[in-house]
């Protein structure tokens, strides 16, 4: 769970060692020196340092091989142990990156023999460490503790120093990972002493942080918080952000492993926050997951499925394909559900009619009130027949809708993977890359269909979260910009806004954001390449009227009139393809209705369309 940290912290100290350091690389500079060395520019005497620096900087790993390789070379002939120990350590470097762990070994324990034949201390004790590392990462953890041992043992020989401390540090990461965690503090103990004897502010926080994860699965919550706080405020100084939100989400971790789901909570909305605030789109996700299982599990599920939505918008493109899929499939399973649901219930009612009826029907000839009440009964029962017959009806058009939308992004998956592989067979590798815009395409397909699908069924079920509150107008029609600006550039259309001031609204944020991303992607959508696309704002009594307005192929007016309802019509398709997902413009209405506002539209067949909103103002009544 610790080896994020560990790692970083091993690397920051092998700064230290000057030719151990694998985060110091720079890819600028390998390629200055690979210019010098191509031209032939230096002299007999500085072909080894430049070999090596070159090596050293280079961040390809096939690349670091090759110069590594020439340096070895260069150093064999004279059998300068001293290069072919640097030379050898490097190579071992670059198969660790290429996760080629059997050839990092066996170089890495070539550079060991010649750092012994130097008798180089500080060299051997950094050459035990990167095996230690190497053991780690592939799960070893036995192995990596004894060389991290080992290195500690020849480190000690040279002094304390920030080497000692890391590979104290990372030792006693793989005890606590082993869950032996009184070992794990007397490491962490020894090496924050040397981290505050040198005064080296970065190996001091993680070693509080460290020690801080311990406490907590000691069940030790005051020293825990209060290591991990101070961590935290040293890792803010030295603008480590990235770090600070992992130990949070490490606490997390520990306090759901402990059912202390409070306290995972708190942890995770801080690593949620901070992960906001700095941009980390990718803690952002997990965090995001994190905090829809706790919601979840705590029985929040309003709040679950809000931060389950925004887990989903920041998944990668590429990689949430599968993620996507059975998302849908969960979806649909809900929906079908809560409509299956529903039908049971009203033929079980339909059941208990045909029952009642047969008995009225006995009754009948008894009594003429009986007959009274059976014809009001069966009218009832006719009722009950329509609504039955409506509720089937409304569940085939959303079967109809889901395998419509979900039928052509789909199944672009599967054609794009047979075409991959026959580029692969062809072997025209660089078709390949034109496939990164189609999946893309398909995927961002997926995904708004998911969101507005997830949206539809909570509103359906009367349960969709409104809780209107004072918001910016210039702010989320900035937020829609930005996340349709690139997909506006694909297609070279001009993304713009005309906001005359700053209006305050008063509405549900989440609502109000699915209106205008729907209205702004199907602006883009049915917009050719080369046109227009203009969001504009301006007051109108006591409400703000939001106009997107396109440059598109504008909508026949005999479709203007069902436009806003879930008619049994089928998708349709955008000026490069694109693929519409049905409920858009009925989830638009719906929630316009529901932030006591309403929409428009008009549109010239051929020139383009306008979508008309009127959303309420904040008024200091409200507010107070």
């Amino acid at each position: 769970m610790l080896k994020g940290i560990g790692k970083v912290c091993i690397l920051v100290g092998f700064l230290f060692l000057g030719y151990l350091d694998l985060t110091g690389q720079n890819q600028n500079t390998a390629d200055s020196l690979k210019s010098i060395y191509e031209a032939g520019i230096y002299s007999d005497s500085a072909l080894r340092p430049l070999l090596w620096q070159i090596s050293f900087n280079e961040t390809n790993p096939d690349q670091k091989i090759s110069f590594t390789d020439l340096l070895i070379a260069e150093a064999s002939k004279d059998s300068s142990d001293n290069w072919l120990f640097r030379g050898y350590f490097q190579k071992g470097n670059a198969y660790r990156l290429k996760a080629d762990y059997d050839l990092a070994f066996e170089t890495y324990f070539k550079s060991l023999d010649n750092a012994v034949k130097l008798d180089n201390q500080e060299g051997i004790g950094a050459v035990y460490s990167a095996l230690a590392d190497t053991y780690s990462l592939i799960g070893n953890s036995r192995n990596a503790v004894a060389y991290y041992n080992q290195g500690i043992d020849v480190l000690r020989r040279t002094n304390d120093s920030i080497p000692l401390a890391t590979a104290l540090l990372n030792a006693g990461d793989e005890y606590f990972n082993s869950d032996k965690l009184d070992s794990a503090l007397l490491y962490f103990n020894e090496s924050g002493v040397i981290f505050y004897k040198v005064n080296y502010r970065i190996g001091q926080a993680y070693n509080l942080g460290n020690m801080g994860l311990v406490y907590a699965k000691q069940g030790k919550h005051e020293l825990a918080e209060f290591n991990i706080g101070e961590a935290s405020r040293v890792l803010d100084e030295l603008g480590e952000h990235y770090s600070i939100t992992e130990y949070q989400s490490y606490m997390v971790d520990i306090y759901v492993e402990r059912g202390e789901y409070d306290k995972a909570l708190e942890y995770a909305q801080i690593a949620y926050q901070i992960a906001v605030k700095e941009g980390f789109k990718e803690l952002i996700q997990n965090t995001s997951l994190k905090l829809s299982e706790l919601y979840e599990a705590t029985g929040q599920f309003d709040e679950a499925y809000g931060y389950l939505i925004n887990y989903i918008s920041y998944r990668d493109s590429i990689n949430a394909k599968g993620v996507i899929q059975q998302m849908a499939d969960l979806q649909t399973k809900f929906e079908v559900s809560q409509k299956q649901l529903e039908v049971d219930l009203l033929n079980q009612e339909k059941r208990n009619q045909q029952i009642i009826g047969i008995a009225l029907s006995l009754i009948l000839v008894l009594s003429g009130v009986i007959l009274i009440v059976l014809y009001r009964n069966n009218r009832h029962k006719i009722k009950t027949n329509k609504q039955l017959e409506a509720l089937n009806h409304t569940k085939d058009r959303f079967f109809s809708i889901i395998s419509h939308d979900l039928r052509g992004p789909v199944s672009a998956f599967h054609g794009i993977s047979s075409i991959i592989k026959m580029h692969i067979r062809k072997k025209q590798y660089e078709r390949l890359v034109e496939m990164t815009e189609d999946i893309d395409n398909s995927v961002d397909q997926l995904g708004g269909l998911l969101d507005n699908l997830l949206s539809w069924a909570v509103q359906q079920q009367g349960q969709f979260p409104y809780h209107p509150e004072k918001v910016s107008l210039i702010k989320l029609v900035n937020e829609v910009v930005d996340v349709f600006a690139a997909r506006a550039l694909v297609k070279r259309i001009e993304l713009k806004t005309e906001l005359v001031e700053d209006l305050a609204l008063w509405v549900d944020t989440n609502s109000t954001m699915t209106i205008f991303r729907n209205l702004v992607s199907n602006a883009i959508k049915f917009t050719y390449e080369g046109g227009q696309v203009i969001i504009s704002t301006r007051q109108e009594d006591l409400k703000a009227l939001i106009e997107i307005k396109d440059s598109g192929v504008g909508i026949p007016d005999d479709k203007t009139r069902t436009l806003f309802e879930l008619k049994d019509k089928k998708s349709t398709y955008g000026t490069t393809g694109e693929k519409g997902v049905g409920l858009g413009l009925q989830l638009v209405k719906e929630f316009a209705t529901m932030n006591m506002g309403s929409i428009g539209v008009e549109s010239i067949e051929g020139e383009g369309t306008t979508f008309s909103v009127l959303l309420p103002l904040a008024v200091d009544e409200k507010l107070a």
